[in-house]
Order: C-alpha cells, then structure tokens, then sequence
C-alpha cells in the first residue's frame, strides 16, 4: 500500500517516501521493542487477556488506519495501535510454541513462523482488489474485520505448558534481566539479530517502487512481494527442517550468505520483471529465515531454562534494525548514485555482515567445523 499511497494520495517525494516508510517500521518496532512489556503483563493479567487485549487493538488499529487523512494518522492507528497489539500477540506465541517440544524444536517454531509467509503471500492481492474496487478506507476497514476473526482463534485455542511461577515476573522490566549482558555470546547474537533485521524488510518495502520506476504495473510489484512472501513460506519450513538436522546456527549463517550474494548479485542488475522475479523467490526463499531460527538459535546459546529472558534482549536488539528501510531511504535521499542502487548494496551488505557476526557466535558455542549447532 506504500506504492499506492505515494501515487494516488500523499504524492511522491523524497520526503513522503521516507514518512511513508516509517509507518510500518514504526509499528514492527513497538511490536520488538515492547516484547518483554508482553512477558510480565502475560505474569500480570494472564495469557488468554493479553491475546485478547492484543486481537482488539491489531483490528482497532487497522480500522482507524480506513479513516486517515494525513501521514501521522497512519502513525498512530499503524503504527502505535497495530504495534501494540502485535507486541501482546506475537511474543507470546514464539514464547509459548517452544515450551511444547523437545524434539524437532526448530521444524515447529519454523511452521509458526511460515504463516507470515502465506499472510505475506496473499494479503497483497486482497489488499490490491479491495483498493481498486472500494478504495484505501475500506481496504483498512475489511481487513481489520478479518484479522479480529483469525486472532480470535488464538485467543481460544493457545494455552501454556508451563504454568507461570509467582516468583517469575511482578514488574514489566523484571523481564530484562541487566545479568544477561554478560554473556559474550547473547550480546554479539543480538547484534547479529539487529542486522538481519535491518535488512530483511528492505526487498519487501522497495521491489514494489522499484518496478514502478522501472515502468511496471502497480500489481506487477504487488506480485514481487507476494512471490517473496510464499517463498519465504516454504523457505521458514525447509529451513526449520534442515536445522534439526545439521544446526540452526549453522542454517542460518547459509541462509544470509546466500541472500547477500543473491541480492549484490540479482537485485543489483535487475532491470526487467522475470530478473526480479527471480531475485524475489531468492530473497524469499533464503532472507526471510531469521524469524524462523532466532528463538532455537537464542535456546542454542543460553539453554531453555534462560531464554525467555534472552528472547526479550533479542527481540530488543530488532527494534532499532527495523529503522532499516526509513535509514535506507534517507541514505538513497542524498546518494549520487542512480535511483534505488543505495537500497540494493545496503541491503546485501547488511546480509554479509550478519552472517559473519553470527559464524562466530557460532564457534563460540562449538569450533568444531562440521558441529550440529
């Protein structure tokens, strides 16, 4: 909707790029940013409230979003409403799905990762006949009715295995525990977290403006997210496959490798639909993992009994990566090199770098080469 908003409502600037950039990653941040707020409110009130609670304010958000007229109206409704709602439901699922199993940890948490990836993957094309048909406001409104519903299902069915402990968390910051800095290994995994972010959502906020520049249609861009978006489906789902078998950390240090190379190599030179077709099924299929191996990959590092409050440092450590696309904007404001080729090097930089950081975390935890880890 970025795209659309640019053309037909806002108009498209430098400026209004940027502001329009900020909103999505506004809410993603309060999302990451506030995970641990979710923890001790779950402690506080209990599970089956905060996913309640969060249903409400996710379609509140969305439905509000239906009657802006200016930018900062999207902030708030977006941005602020959408982003709490999501912090209370989202940290509590990745939280939750873990405690359920020992063994082919990674294969479950992967498969509830993936939906992101079919949400992604058909959501554009709803979104896309929705506007044409009825308009942006509605667009908004609809799909607040339809998230209430689907969230709704969580509210009824998630339960814990676990039952919280009273001595566990009486305050919102006691899920932040200062002690676990000292870990090396949690602090330079965090730092690896942050890059990944920063550059992940980067492919999905620009392909679409890309192939507008480009000459292409407004749905031929709608259709690079969604081909990501189902890629990276398919991509959570193999990938948590494989890190049963031979280590997340080891599948995740392939995944960014691949996705760097991918994107200096592909979106670099992509000039036409079918290259960007293909960069898309790349970056989808490779780039979109982190989500899917960050909760193992923090077990990996910390043991079960200290990852819920490792989840929250990392889940903090992705809030200011997810400035990622309103930073690269900014950057491609002043660049002197041709449009949109700041967002592709960054992007593939960003990729290589996390992948280095997190390779040596991983011979950290075990130096041994061919190590499950």
């Amino acid at each position: 909707m970025q795209d659309h908003f640019e053309q037909h409502v806002f108009g498209r600037t430098d400026s209004i790029t940027i502001q329009l950039s900020f909103v999505g990653t506004l809410g993603v941040l309060i999302s990451n940013g506030l995970g641990f707020f979710s923890q001790s409110l779950e402690f506080l009130i209990g599970l089956k409230q905060i996913l309640f609670i969060g249903t409400v304010l996710i379609s509140t958000g969305l439905v509000l979003a239906g009657s802006a007229t200016e930018i900062w109206h999207l902030y708030l409704s977006i941005g602020v409403c959408y982003g709490l709602g999501d912090t209370l439901l989202y940290s509590a699922c990745m939280r939750i799905v873990l405690e359920w199993f020992d063994k082919r940890r990674n294969t479950a948490i992967s498969i509830v990762a993936s939906s992101t990836g079919i949400t992604g993957l058909v959501t554009p094309f709803i979104m896309s006949a929705i506007n044409k048909r009825l308009g942006e406001h509605w667009t908004f409104r609809i799909l607040g009715i339809v998230y209430f519903a689907c969230n709704m299902v969580a509210c009824v069915t998630l339960k814990k295995r676990c039952p919280n402990s009273p001595s566990d968390l009486k305050r919102p910051m006691d899920s932040l525990k200062l002690s676990m800095l000292k870990d090396p290994q949690l602090v330079i995994w965090c730092l690896s977290a942050f890059l990944q972010t920063m550059c992940l959502y980067l492919p999905y906020f620009f392909l679409p403006s890309y192939a507008t520049y480009l000459g292409l249609s407004e749905t031929q861009g709608s259709i690079l997210v969604s081909v990501a978006s189902g890629t990276s489906f398919f991509g959570r789902i193999v990938t948590g496959i494989l890190a049963d078998q031979i280590g997340c950390m080891n599948v995740n240090i392939v995944c960014t490798t691949i996705s760097g190379i991918v994107t200096f190599a592909m979106w670099t030179f992509a000039y036409n639909f079918e290259t960007l077709i293909g960069y898309a099924m790349m970056i989808g299929f490779f780039g979109g993992t982190f989500f899917a191996l960050f909760g193992p990959i923090t077990v990996a590092i910390l043991g079960m009994e200290r990852y819920a409050f490792g989840f929250s440092w990392v889940l903090m450590a992705t809030a200011p990566g997810l400035l990622g696309p309103t930073f690269a904007s900014s950057i491609e404001s002043i660049s002197a090199l041709e449009p949109f080729l700041s967002y592709k090097l960054f992007c593939g930089a960003l990729y290589i770098t996390s992948s280095l950081a997190t390779a040596f975390v991983r011979c950290r935890v075990n130096k041994k080469l061919f190590a499950k880890v």
